[in-house]
Order: C-alpha cells, then sequence, then structure tokens
C-alpha cells in the first residue's frame, strides 16, 4: 500500500523543534499528527508532498531516477 501525506514545512519545522505537528493523508483529507504517519512507515510506503502554507507543494530532493525499471519481456 501506498499513502500518500501532505506536510507543509512549517509543519516539518515544528515536528524537528519536539512540538505538535500535523500531516493531511489525501485519500481522506483527515489530518494526523507527523507521529503517527511515521509509525505507519513500517506497514507499507509514505509518499510525503512537502508543501508550503498555501499548498504549492516544495520542489526538494532529486529530480532524476537513480534506476531505470526493468523493461517488459514478452
Amino acid at each position: 500500500p501506498t499513502l500518500l501525506v501532505t506536510v507543509p514545512m512549517s509543519e516539518i519545522n515544528k515536528h524537528a523543534n519536539g512540538k505538535p505537528a500535523l500531516a493531511r493523508v489525501s485519500r481522506t483529507q483527515e489530518f494526523v499528527p507527523v507521529a503517527e504517519v511515521s509509525r505507519i512507515i513500517c506497514d507499507g510506503a509514505v509518499q510525503a508532498a512537502i508543501t508550503d502554507d498555501t499548498g504549492n507543494v516544495l520542489k526538494l530532493g532529486r529530480t532524476q531516477r537513480l534506476f531505470s525499471p526493468p523493461s517488459a519481456k514478452h
């Protein structure tokens, strides 16, 4: 399973400073504690969408793939 979670950068900063922080689950639009989302990582894949305070996804991380997917054999 893959869980898409939207996390504003301001909430990541709160979490990093030991304060309560919230993330939003894209499928249900529910807010959940960032600490709770962190625990879900063990059960599946968590894909975080880090946003600014207006909801724009920040361009963080790699811009290219590190590997090519295997080609399909017919």
